[in-house]
């Protein structure tokens, strides 16, 4: 997930990314960890009402095509002229 700048120049624990100098790993504080079985919970909803009327094998296509289209976005970006790519 992409930050805001001023979320990454906040106190929350950070390092930089071993791969990826450009890249700071930001940590969750602990209030943020004990938020996550609640979002855990809103992801599952969000999840199964757009599933909604689909049967599994729709489901898992439908997330086939996305992946690739996933992919193919971020090969693209990285080939954009100043992207280092």
């Amino acid at each position: 997930m992409t930050l805001p700048a001023r979320a990454c120049r906040s106190r929350r624990p950070r390092s930089p990314c071993a791969t990826n100098r450009r890249l700071s790993i930001v940590s969750t504080t602990p209030k943020g960890d004990a938020l996550r079985p609640r979002l855990r919970r809103v992801e599952e909803e969000v999840h199964r009402r757009l599933a909604r009327g689909l049967t599994p094998e729709q489901v898992e296509t439908l997330c086939s095509l996305l992946a690739v289209v996933r992919d193919n976005t971020c090969r693209e970006t990285l080939r954009s002229p100043g992207a280092g790519g």
